[in-house]
C-alpha cells in the first residue's frame, strides 16, 4: 500500500490544544478529553487514508460465455491481452467454466498469468512437437 499523507501535532503538558484543531475535532471529542491532552500532554495524528487501484475501467457488459472462450482458444496468443481487462469476479467466473483450478488466495494478476499459459498451453506444446521432428528422412531416437 502507498504512504498516506499524515501529520502528527505534539501537544507538550501545559500547552492548549490550537483551535483551528479544536474545531476539527470537538465533534468527536469530549471537553474532558481536551483537558486531559492540555494536563497531560499528547500527540494528535491526521492522515488521509483512501483507497489506492490502478485498475483500469474494466468491461463489466463482457459476456463470458462459450463465444468468448472458444475465441480464447482459437487465438491463444492473444488471450493474455483479452483477459487483461477482466475482474477478478469475472476471471474466477471464466475459470469455472472451463474446469480450470484457481485458489481463492490466487492474486488477480496469478489468475491471469495461470489463465493466459492455460490458453497458450496447446500452441506451446504444438511448437515444442515441431522443434522434435525428424527432418529430411531423419530418424528419430530415443533418448
Amino acid at each position: 500500500m502507498r504512504d498516506m499523507p499524515k501529520y502528527n501535532y505534539i501537544i507538550n503538558p501545559g500547552e492548549e490544544l490550537p483551535e483551528k484543531l479544536k474545531d476539527v475535532l470537538k465533534d468527536n471529542f469530549s471537553e474532558k478529553q481536551f483537558e486531559k491532552l492540555s494536563k497531560f500532554g499528547g500527540r494528535i495524528q491526521i492522515s488521509i487514508t483512501a483507497p489506492f487501484s490502478d485498475r483500469k475501467e474494466q468491461n463489466k457488459n463482457l459476456v463470458l460465455d462459450e463465444a468468448f472462450i472458444e475465441n480464447l482458444k482459437e487465438h491463444p496468443e492473444k488471450a493474455a491481452e483479452n483477459i487483461k481487462e477482466l475482474s477478478k469476479k469475472q476471471l474466477t467466473k471464466l475459470a469455472f467454466l472451463i474446469q480450470f483450478p484457481i485458489t481463492q488466495k490466487s492474486t488477480t494478476k496469478e489468475i491471469k498469468n495461470s489463465l493466459a499459459d492455460y490458453f497458450n498451453s496447446a500452441e506451446k506444446w504444438r511448437k515444442i512437437s515441431e522443434g522434435n521432428k525428424p527432418t529430411n528422412g531423419q530418424q528419430q531416437t530415443a533418448p
